[in-house]
């Protein structure tokens, strides 16, 4: 009998749950129906997103160049 691995979710299905619930237009048990999630998994994606939202803004913009592309389409 082969053991049932776990679901994995990424962070950008996490981050979209977290938003949905900051949202408050539905409950966490119709949320979790919805995304397919237990309503427990749900409470610390929002803490989390809560907590690290501050530091989104406050990452310094990367400023190097883009590559060029003549040089790339030249190669």
């Amino acid at each position: 009998m082969a053991r049932r691995q776990r679901p994995t979710h990424s962070g950008i299905f996490k981050a979209q749950v977290a938003a949905a619930t900051l949202r408050r237009d539905k409950t966490v048990a119709a949320l979790a129906e919805k995304f397919e999630v237990h309503p427990s998994q749900i409470g610390p994606w929002k803490a989390q997103r809560l907590k690290r939202r501050s530091e989104v803004f406050a990452a310094k913009p990367d400023r190097t160049p883009a590559p060029s592309t003549v040089k790339m389409e030249a190669k």
